[in-house]
């Protein structure tokens, strides 16, 4: 692909990420918005359907994401069962803290709002991201997942010193040092986070621990078999080729893998019913039988069996 065209569809990938942060939910949603105590930060959360039976489903948003990336999935599938939907450390109205964004932070994290929520077990989907985290959560905290859907995850591409990610990263440095990202749409990131978050004086220390890489040491292969995973693959991801989402189904031999040919890095948004329909359905014929109370689930509603036309 023409060096011009891939820069485009990366900004667009980036901006459509971006929008998500300043997004109203509708009322018809109705979640529960809430402040829950964690370790050294209030973790904002939006709480669908708290009084449903059965495990609940925790969606985690990726690097520019936020609560409002998982409006209409959280919207979908709050018709079956309880979605909770967490605001990452230093995203949207949580706290950066006093902690790193290390992967393995962002599961401590996770396990410790889980705990604050007196919940035991819950299915999990992590996009970009938010699926690295994931991927901690299964390794360090097995025994409280059930089954983890993995959408446009980077866990093969992490590290690359050239290509989409590789600038992305260096955009990020930018900002980091105080300067303008040449991408716009980050510099609209910087303004939107300021309007949410609850520590706006502390842009760059966000910035420098999104650009700063990671050390992502986890074998997926040996942390994912231990659960049920469905790995998402985008064909149109401006970050991540195809065959990067074939390696890593591979490599963590995931149980099931859907494909999106026209799906780009903001899949969460541009098919919402359709992901919500394929958690909902992974979910239940995976673990069912595994459930909090080690039941089987009664038959779906017909609003949960309904895919996107």
């Amino acid at each position: 692909m023409p060096a011009p065209r891939l820069r485009r569809l990366v900004l667009l990938s980036l901006a459509l990420c971006i929008a998500t942060v300043a997004q109203p939910i509708t009322a018809d949603e109705a979640p529960v918005s809430r402040l829950i105590r964690t370790d050294d930060i209030d973790t904002h959360v939006l709480d669908y359907a708290p009084g449903m039976p059965g495990a609940p489903i925790l969606l985690l948003h990726g690097a520019f994401g936020s609560t409002r990336l998982w409006e209409g999935v959280a919207k979908q599938l709050s018709v079956c069962r309880r979605v909770i939907v967490p605001d990452m450390r230093g995203r949207g109205r949580t706290a950066l803290g006093d902690k790193t964004l290390a992967p393995e932070q962002l599961a401590r994290d996770m396990r410790a709002l889980l705990d604050a929520l007196r919940v035991d077990v819950v299915h999990v989907t992590g996009h970009s991201a938010g699926s690295i985290a994931l991927l901690q959560m299964l390794q360090r905290y097995p025994e409280r997942i059930l089954t983890a859907t993995l959408v446009g995850s980077p866990a093969m591409v992490i590290g690359e010193t050239s290509g989409p990610m590789a600038t992305l990263s260096a955009d990020l440095r930018r900002l980091a040092a105080g300067q303008t990202a040449i991408d716009p749409s980050l510099n609209e990131f910087r303004e939107q986070w300021k309007r949410v978050t609850p520590e706006p004086t502390r842009f760059l220390d966000l910035a420098s621990q999104l650009a700063a890489r990671q050390s992502f040491e986890i074998d997926p292969a040996d942390s994912a078999g231990r659960r049920p995973v469905m790995v998402i693959r985008a064909g149109k991801d401006a970050l991540i080729s195809p065959d990067a989402f074939t390696r890593l189904a591979e490599r963590i031999r995931a149980d099931r893998i859907e494909d999106f040919p026209d799906g780009t890095h903001q899949l969460p948004r541009q098919h919402a019913v359709h992901l919500a329909t394929l958690i909902e359905d992974f979910v239940r014929q995976s673990s069912a039988p595994r459930d909090s109370t080690g039941q089987g689930l009664p038959s779906l509603p017909s609003q949960c069996r309904q895919h996107a036309q």
